[in-house]
């Protein structure tokens, strides 16, 4: 402590004894206490006699009383006992001529000289009233100035509160844990007490749980009283939970609440529990990144954080459900991978939900901008219960293992926009549970199938893109230019042995035989480093290549490059209204031709497949099939020679296959086939579709590379792909509505049904490729519709017994029918042999109709003869709209049979 000094001061006391000196007269030719400010501490020596004392003391003027704290005296350094006007002199003592005191003295010096003005102390103190409050900021153009401190405060940030970038090291054992196991249930990581982790020194300044609530008060929504938990958080999230509280802050002024925009800054900071975001907050990070190099604002999950991010609500009080509205973007989320971390079984990046877990809606057109959510076990982003309306745009989510994004219950007036996933092991997107009012825009979406270089060991590589189920019949989802790629499938290579090492070979043989996709694509590493393309065939030792190569007999392969899966895979009795326009899914002719082929859409339980390009060309084998790997033609193929034609045989199976021009010879790899002379082809530089519609109406609108597709079917059953054919449309006729099946036979295995001239005509797809005409329907001048046919069998229907006739007693006693051929309500005969006796005139045969009744009376035409004797009879036939009653016009003669035929029309 530095003294004040002053001159010329030397005072006589007005009172005795060892306590404080109440001062009185100077003594004569020095100053009085007109020369001391209150408050001060000045340097003293005390003469009385043979006795004396020296220090420091403070001067109180209101009571002109000394309050002294003696260095030293001659009664052994305590206060001596003055006597009646004693004299104190006001002196600087050697202490406060020491060096170390003079910087001190001088400091003290400056701001008695400079006090009122502005100095550079002023300017850094972090005092209220000083630093960034005493310097003046003005805006162009406007009278309205405030201080730069003012000016600050409008954006908040997490530095300012102690956020340093994972926190600060320190170990554990100075935390004051009693043990090794003590200390884990704060920090899981921890493996010994020398472990240095990041801690919250603003929380450990705190001595009791009281006083960090005061300071911190929403430490009262995670912690009791009786958890010590709030004394071991991280800085990191601790500096940002509460930057994020002030942000949202209510003005009792105005009696609203002021939301402040909130700059996340950049760097790494650690998240230990989840980070609450309040309503109406506006988080700007400063911008993502997934290289090490290069840092923008990167929020870690540790390993006792559940969600990254959640939400503060308002209530709506119409239905009392919570709602979040704001903005968030430009930051990246990086998850926890570590295995069997408490609490981990399924996190999120964002999850739309409160602290309790109740789904939370997004309104007001809240924005979610150019985040990355990377390797989190769980999910990405979770909109746990929709928006309306809310925009996405720029978002990413990379190495999850569960769904990339997940949007639930509503969407009304929402769009999604740009969203990239790559390698989310559940798939990229789940539109789940939409209301059929809702409409769901997902704009320029780009999905890779990808190898989880965070999560290696779950083995999937986001095999379906977007998977929606269980939404409500008509609920709009219109997907537009969406693209779909398969990236590294393992990028671990594969061992493989040769039978003695290489010398300048060109070929090899294997130890055992290749167990695999037989493909002239697959890489080989040797071990001398070089590389070659070879062919590996399934079930053979045999490899060559091209290049000689000395090596050992040990080298390496990559898998092949696999497919992506269906872009759009569909769950649920629901049918919303599904709309893609442009996709893009890539296929490579290097890619695993064990893959099978990807299609936008597949729906099991609706039965709905929709493939990407579509079967367009017809084969036929000079035989059936049976467990056969290859075939011959009835005629030449015509066409581009390719090793990567797709055939579709008729017992459902796809494999690829070598087509040449010119030739009948036809090989497929990918396993024996056994099924009829009749198969599909697909050209593979065909153009795909380029669009599909599903409706609610059970109707898929395909667009194609050349035409318009239409596909109709019905819950339940299965929808074959129907096409048309621009070549078969004939001149002047409509497109053709046609219906294909992969079993019929040749002439009759594709139907199409167009109009023509007025007419609706119906036609047959032969073998040669030639339409005929089947039936058609005209409509006279008279508007009154006409079929006309080639030919009429009634032949459908259920085949009847004997009991549905009826044989009346006229017959005769022990009289017998029996039904010559399968015959229907429609069409039917029978034999009927008299009895020998109880003959009488015109006997009946009556027929309930099998199928119930006709909507009206029928026309029954009936013929008969007595086949016994091969003579003529005649019969009356009438019918009601349940039955058909026929009468032999005579007697019929004992033991007789008689034929009947009918046509009920």
């Amino acid at each position: 402590m530095v003294s004040t000094l002053v001159d010329l001061v030397k005072i006589t006391a007005a009172s005795t004894g060892t306590g404080a000196i109440t001062l009185g007269n100077p003594v004569q030719g020095y100053r009085g206490v007109e020369a001391l400010t209150n408050g001060k501490d000045y340097s003293y020596s005390i003469q009385d006699g043979p006795a004396w004392e020296f220090g420091r003391g403070t001067f109180l003027s209101e009571t002109r009383q000394f309050i002294r704290a003696p260095s030293d005296s001659s009664d052994g350094g305590v206060a001596i006992n003055l006597k009646q006007n004693a004299q104190i002199a006001f002196t600087a003592l050697s202490a406060d001529l020491d060096a170390g005191n003079l910087p001190a003295l001088v400091d003290e010096k400056v701001a008695e000289s400079t006090a009122g003005m502005v100095v550079a102390a002023d300017l850094a103190s972090t005092d209220d009233g000083k630093g960034a409050a005493l310097v003046g900021f003005t805006p162009d153009e406007t009278p309205h100035g405030r201080s730069v401190g003012e000016r600050l405060r409008d954006n908040m940030s997490a530095r300012d509160y102690g956020a340093v970038g994972l926190g600060v090291s320190r170990a554990v054992g100075d935390l004051g844990f009693a043990n090794l196991a003590a200390a884990q249930v704060y920090y899981p990581l921890a493996t010994n007490l020398a472990d240095k982790l990041a801690y919250n020194p603003l929380c450990l300044r705190f001595s009791s749980y009281a006083q960090a609530i005061a300071y911190y008060p929403w430490l009262v929504d995670l912690y009791a009283s009786n958890d010590d938990g709030w004394k071991y958080q991280e800085q990191d999230w601790a500096a940002f939970q509460h930057v994020l509280k002030l942000t949202h802050v209510y003005d009792a002024d105005s009696a609203v609440y002021q939301n402040r925009a909130f700059d996340a800054t950049d760097g790494d900071f650690a998240v230990s529990r989840s980070l609450m975001v309040p309503v109406g907050a506006a988080i700007l990070g400063r911008g993502r990144s997934q290289t090490k190099g290069q840092r923008g604002t990167r929020f870690l999950q540790t390993s006792t954080c559940m969600d990254v991010f959640r939400f503060d609500v308002l209530v709506d009080p119409a239905n009392g459900q919570g709602f979040w509205f704001g903005t968030m973007r430009d930051f990246h989320v990086y998850g926890y991978s570590g295995v069997g971390a408490s609490g981990r079984a399924d996190s999120t990046g964002i999850a739309l939900y409160t602290a309790d877990g109740t789904p939370v809606a997004l309104q007001n057109n809240s924005h979610f901008a150019d985040i990355t959510v990377r390797g989190v076990k769980g999910h990405g982003y979770d909109f746990a219960r929709g928006a309306l309306p809310a925009v996405l745009d720029r978002l990413e989510a990379v190495f999850c293992t569960g769904y990339g994004l997940i949007w639930r219950s509503r969407a009304d007036g929402v769009a999604i926009s740009g969203f990239s996933a790559d390698g989310n092991g559940s798939g990229a997107m789940l539109i789940d549970s939409l209301g059929s009012d809702s409409s769901l825009l997902i704009e320029n979406p780009k999905f890779e199938a990808h190898y989880s270089y965070d999560f290696p060991t779950t083995g999937n590589y986001q095999a379906n893109p977007i998977r929606i189920k269980n939404n409500g019949d008509g609920a709009q989802i219109t997907v537009i230019a969406p693209n779909s790629i398969r990236a590294i499938t393992n990028p671990t290579p594969n061992a493989i042995t040769f039978t003695g090492a290489l010398v300048a070979a060109t070929s090899a043989t294997l130890t055992s035989a290749f167990s695999g996709a037989t493909n002239p694509n697959y890489i080989i590493t040797f071990s001398d480093g070089s590389t070659r393309t070879v062919t590996l065939t399934n079930g053979s030792t045999a490899v060559s290549w091209t290049g000689a190569v000395t090596a050992t007999a040990s080298a390496t392969y990559a898998d092949l490059l696999g497919k992506p899966g269906d872009l759009i895979v569909h769950e649920g009795a629901s049918v919303p209204s599904v709309q893609v326009i442009a996709p893009a899914i890539r296929v490579r002719n290097t890619d695993n031709p064990a893959d099978a082929d990807p299609r936008l859409f597949y729906s099991a339980d609706l039965g709905i497949a929709i493939p990407t390009t579509p079967f367009t060309g017809l084969l036929t084998f000079t035989a059936a099939l049976t467990a056969a790997t290859s075939a011959t033609l009835t005629s030449n193929f015509t066409g581009t020679t390719g090793a990567y034609y797709r055939i579709a045989f008729s017992d459902g199976s796809v494999r690829v296959a070598t087509l040449t021009n010119g030739s009948t010879a036809v090989t497929w790899t990918g396993g024996a086939v056994t099924a009829t002379a009749n198969a599909t082809y697909r050209d593979p530089t065909t153009p795909g579709l380029s669009g599909f519609a599903l409706t609610k109406r059970d109707e898929v609108v395909c667009a194609g590379g050349n035409d318009v597709h239409r596909v109709f079917g019905t819950l339940g059953k299965k929808i074959e792909q129907s096409l048309t054919f621009p070549s078969d449309q004939l001149s002047g006729t409509s497109p053709g509505r046609w219906l294909y099946e992969t079993d019929g036979p040749t002439n009759a295995q594709s139907w199409v049904e167009f109009a023509n001239s007025g007419a609706l005509e119906t036609r047959v797809r032969k073998s040669d490729g030639t339409l005929t005409q089947v039936e058609k329907i005209v409509v006279n001048a008279s508007d009154k519709p006409e079929k006309q046919l080639s030919r009429l069998t009634l032949t459908l229907g259920t085949t009847l017994t004997t009991g549905d006739f009826t044989v009346g007693g006229g017959w005769g006693t022990g009289a017998t029918l029996a039904i010559v051929s399968a015959s229907k309500d429609g069409r039917f005969t029978v034999d009927i042999t008299a009895g020998a006796s109880g003959l009488v005139a015109n006997p009946a045969l009556t027929l309930t109709f099998k199928d119930g009744a006709f909507a009206a009376t029928p026309i029954p035409l009936a013929v008969g003869w007595n086949s016994t004797d091969n003579t003529g009879v005649d019969l009356k036939a009438t019918a009601s709209t349940t039955q058909v009653f026929i009468n032999l016009l005579g007697t019929p003669l004992a033991s007789k049979t008689y034929r009947i035929t009918c046509h009920v029309l």
